[in-house]
């Protein structure tokens, strides 16, 4: 014979099993004693349940025990005050002890037991006595709960301020009516994520800018760029593009660009930079996949494809002190660890420029 015994908890912790099974066996007690409770309250006083009280009478159950005759001894641990024969005189109420009933006439008496009722239990008890249409009983009964979600932006409240980098590819200076380009990263509940999503097509933000000093500098006389980004700190880079050409052609200088990402589908304008570094030999292009490699034979397969992170292949190209400057772009946990891997290789601070991306709710 297999025995299941259920054990699951309802939401107060108590078991929601025995508790249906106690109100299904005990349901006329229950109605009488929820008759009387409410007694006091209007129809309109529904917002809560009630602790409702069964005589302890209605709730007894068949039981067994030794039936009268034979020889017994009884043995009462802690008595110090009577012995056998003695009488003791019964006490007109509670008798001092800690219950709230009181004694009874006939010998034998407990307290009521006291039931709390849930809001959805009270009522469902208190219809069964009213005849109301299923419509007005469904009104009253319902309970309305509000849960808060987002829904996208409103005008109203604090403006939120976001910085991004232009990828905007231009051969001129941008004018008035030029369109821009910018990478956003998408953050799970984020404010700026929510109003993108949420922008029709033909929808206005206000921006300005640009400002910051993330870009080449006229003034630099090096011999090398070291490019370093993850994820959308590669943005900068591709806005570079027409200018690092320029640099190549009239001072002969050589650019590494290593990108890190977690798969090739996260190699954003991977496409491109491969296209840029193919029509100009002085420049490479490194990427760097923490998890997954590109497919042989595939568009991204190549020979400087590297597995790990960007900070791990730095020694690879001996960064200087005499030719080089670096930038930094993108998480901030790689961006310190390769601020930190230059400095070490002899590399002044200000020939690292740098720039934290951080993810802002």
């Amino acid at each position: 014979m297999v025995r299941i015994i259920d054990r699951r908890f309802d939401s107060k912790n108590k078991s929601a099993v025995n508790r249906q099974r106690f109100m299904r066996r005990f349901r006329q007690q229950i109605r009488r004693a929820v008759s009387e409770a409410i007694q006091g309250r209007s129809i309109r006083d529904l917002d809560n349940g009630e602790q409702v009280s069964i005589p302890a009478r209605d709730l007894s159950e068949p039981h067994f025990q030794h039936g009268k005759g034979g020889i017994r001894e009884q043995v009462y641990a802690g008595n110090d005050q009577f012995s056998a024969g003695d009488h003791v005189r019964r006490p007109l109420e509670g008798g001092g002890g800690s219950g709230q009933g009181k004694a009874s006439n006939e010998g034998e008496h407990e307290d009521d037991f006291v039931f709390q009722l849930s809001r959805e239990e009270f009522l469902d008890l208190f219809f069964d006595d009213l005849a109301l249409p299923n419509l007005v009983r469904t009104q009253l009964a319902r309970i309305t709960d509000y849960k808060t979600r987002r829904a996208g932006f409103t005008a109203d409240g604090t403006p939120a301020k976001r910085s991004y980098s232009l990828a905007t590819i231009h051969d001129h200076a941008l004018g008035p009516g030029d369109a821009v380009e910018i990478a956003v990263s998408y953050v799970p509940g984020g404010a700026a994520t929510a109003l993108f999503e949420g922008l029709v097509e033909g929808g206005t933000v206000q921006a300005s800018g640009p400002f910051g000093r993330f870009c080449l500098m006229p003034q630099d006389a090096n011999r090398r760029y070291l490019l370093i980004g993850t994820g959308t700190g590669v943005t900068p880079y591709r806005a570079m593009l027409p200018l690092l050409a320029k640099a190549i052609a009239e001072r002969g200088i050589e650019v590494v660009l290593l990108f890190g990402a977690r798969t090739p589908d996260e190699l954003l304008y991977g496409d491109e930079f491969r296209a840029f570094a193919d029509a100009h030999p002085a420049f490479r292009f490194v990427p760097c996949f923490s998890r997954e490699l590109p497919a042989p034979g595939s568009a991204q397969a190549h020979a400087d494809v590297r597995h790990g992170y960007v900070q791990q292949f730095l020694d690879e190209f001996a960064p200087s002190a005499d030719g080089d400057i670096a930038y930094l772009c993108g998480n901030p946990n790689m961006v310190d660890a390769c601020f930190g891997h230059l400095k070490a290789a002899g590399l002044p601070v200000a020939q690292i420029r740098r720039e934290k991306y951080v993810s802002s709710k």
